[in-house]
């Protein structure tokens, strides 16, 4: 009672898994190609390699728009800024502009049209 029951388990085949000449054979019948995995390997490998050569970047042309619509932001904010300074001191008379500064906004009226 006390003795726990033990499973019987039968004895497994003591003799070595070897693969014969005659199943070898037999393999090969069933399926040619199956020992060419070599072969088969090295094509995988080079569709990989075809895939990742054919990969173009996926966020980097978002990443370049955002990245152009701050600098327009920026740009904004800083002529809004110049705007405001220009309209407290309006007694000065004309403000000095520099020519880069003129080509600047040519281009940018441009741009808007």
């Amino acid at each position: 009672m006390g003795r726990k029951a033990k499973l019987k388990i039968p004895p497994q085949d003591k003799r070595k898994k070897t693969t014969t000449p005659v199943d070898i054979k037999k393999i090969l019948d069933d399926d040619p190609t199956i020992f060419e995995y070599d072969h088969i390997y090295d094509d995988i490998k080079r569709k990989k390699e075809e895939i990742v050569k054919d990969r173009k970047p996926r966020y980097i042309t978002a990443l370049m728009k955002a990245a152009e619509l701050r600098k327009k932001e920026k740009q904004r904010r800083i002529e809004k800024k110049i705007y405001k300074g220009r309209k407290g001191n309006e007694c000065e008379g004309e403000a000095f502009v520099t020519p880069s500064y003129k080509k600047f906004l040519e281009r940018k009226c441009r741009e808007k049209n």
